[in-house]
């Protein structure tokens, strides 16, 4: 019988033969190993400054970024045509619908506005009514679970020796980014065939440049991780999009990245940093680590359309 760990991989691994794969924390299990995790645990503070509705319109921007962004029949809509595959680039966040009438009419016109893409996808949080998320449920949704993370103080633990980190800023930078992301893939249980989808993720997110940068980490002049950086508005930043190649964990790297995309972040403007983890991995205990308090709980509700 396997144990939590285990069952928790063979989740996230069934629902990422099914759903887009998420651009979060999503290797960071075999990070752990970083020697920042506290002895006997801590009180972990709640923020004062930075409310909730605040750092869900920072996610909710961030998706918009370089997108179509309206609001329609109580959600609002998040889409890009152009890369039909992207999770982040459509899905419908901020639904109000509530009574009977107006949920069928939400999901009418999402029915509607995302014709022809494989995929139905919706964002839902505590705001979010609770009659809305169990017609999700009812409807065969996939749900995946996310913790959002906020950082006010200081990163814990000092940044380690910085490998080679520069910005995704040119041709041969942008296709090591396109092969490391197809790795983060096809690690989380896709295969080869979900290479246009890790395309059109990381196209997506190329596409939001001068405002959200990614960054390659390189020992021996060769790309073995990333990590991206927003500044966003507000003075609340976001960090995502970690991945590490296997061959070169344990040895500081991501941690690296993280250190230098809070402070790019900062440096921009972003007092408060936020980020994504799944819930079903030990990511969390990094985050925790690292100095990162848990703030909130999102879920992605996903499910399959077939080809008209």
């Amino acid at each position: 019988m396997p144990n939590k760990e285990g069952s928790a991989k063979l989740q996230r691994q069934a629902l990422a033969k099914q759903s887009p794969i998420s651009p979060v924390l999503s290797n960071a299990d075999d990070e752990i190993e970083w020697g920042l995790s506290p002895r006997g645990g801590h009180a972990i503070p709640s923020s004062a400054v930075v409310s909730l509705s605040t750092v869900l319109d920072v996610i909710t921007g961030l998706y918009a970024l370089g997108n179509e962004r309206f609001d329609l029949d109580g959600g609002t809509f998040i889409r890009n045509q152009s890369v039909p595959l992207g999770r982040d680039a459509n899905h419908v966040a901020n639904s109000s619908a509530s009574t009977p009438a107006e949920i069928d009419n939400l999901l009418r016109r999402a029915a509607h506005e995302f014709e022809g893409f494989p995929y139905r996808r919706f964002e839902v949080t505590s705001m979010t009514p609770p009659s809305f998320e169990v017609q999700l449920a009812l409807e065969g949704y996939s749900c995946l679970e996310f913790l959002v993370f906020l950082l006010e103080k200081q990163l814990s633990g000092a940044a380690p020796a910085s490998p080679d980190i520069r910005l995704v800023d040119n041709d041969t930078d942008r296709q090591a980014l396109f092969r490391l992301s197809l790795s983060d893939v096809l690690e989380q249980g896709g295969d080869q065939k979900d290479s246009k989808f890790s395309h059109q993720h990381v196209q997506g997110g190329l596409e939001k440049s001068g405002q959200l940068r990614y960054w390659l980490a390189s020992v021996d002049s060769i790309p073995v991780a990333h990590y991206f950086s927003w500044a966003s508005i507000g003075g609340v930043g976001m960090v995502e999009d970690l991945f590490t190649r296997s061959d070169h964990r344990h040895l500081g790297i991501a941690t690296a990245l993280l250190h230098h995309c809070v402070s790019d972040c900062r440096a921009r403007g972003s007092e408060a940093i936020a980020l994504q983890a799944e819930s079903l991995t030990t990511a969390k205990h990094m985050c925790v680590a690292m100095g990162f308090p848990p703030f909130a709980v999102v879920r992605s509700y996903w499910k399959s359309v077939a080809s008209s």
